[in-house]
């Protein structure tokens, strides 16, 4: 069932964000939007030749915005995710017109490639998750758009996508997590060497 793993992983992320993040604005701020994209998710907006989800324009706009919180390289950033997006159309066009390349899990192997590929775009880890969210958000819409001729109608931000675009962003949120243990792993590590350096001296 399309759409499932978007809610589960979704509630998911709002539990941890609510009951494991330290009271704060941000943690604030992520529960609110986690229950206003599980909202939206059920909803879809008509469109002149399609359809459109208000979830797809809010992780688009989330993947802006995280850049702009951060700060990152305004010229770098468009031109990774175009790439990234260029990348995405083109494997799901390959999909639609020589499966034969993907008779495995054609959604798995799209996860997998896009995720690397913003996982090697992206310097640090806040880094990679906005490359990844607007990178697949307007490679979606490219996707569309090329294939509009054929199909009649536009379904941008589908269940199957948001599926998608939320495995990629666990995984990226798993990705830092595992890097902030490691760091404080380390840290804690190195306290008693430096301990016993000082007595030494």
């Amino acid at each position: 069932m399309e759409g499932i793993y978007f809610y589960w992983i979704a509630w998911c992320l709002w539990i941890g964000v609510t009951f494991i993040m330290q009271k704060s604005n941000r943690r604030t701020f992520l529960s609110y939007f986690l229950l206003l994209l599980i909202i939206w998710a059920g909803f879809a907006v008509k469109l002149p030749i399609g359809e459109l989800s208000p979830a797809y324009l809010m992780l688009l706009l989330a993947g802006f915005g995280m850049a702009a919180h951060y700060r990152m390289n305004g010229p770098k950033l468009m031109l990774c995710s175009m790439g990234l997006g260029a990348g995405y159309a083109g494997l799901k066009l390959m999909q639609l017109y020589d499966p034969v390349w993907f008779t495995i899990s054609p959604a798995g192997i799209l996860l997998i490639v896009c995720f690397c590929a913003a996982g090697v775009l992206g310097k640090l880890v806040f880094e990679k998750l906005p490359v990844f969210l607007i990178g697949c958000c307007t490679g979606e819409l490219l996707y569309e758009i090329i294939i509009y001729p054929i199909s009649g109608s536009v379904q941008i931000g589908q269940p199957a996508f948001l599926d998608f675009i939320l495995f990629g962003a666990a995984g990226f949120t798993f990705w830092g997590l595992l890097k902030g243990i490691g760091l404080s792993f380390s840290t804690f590590l190195q306290k008693p060497g430096k301990a016993k350096q000082s007595n030494n001296a």
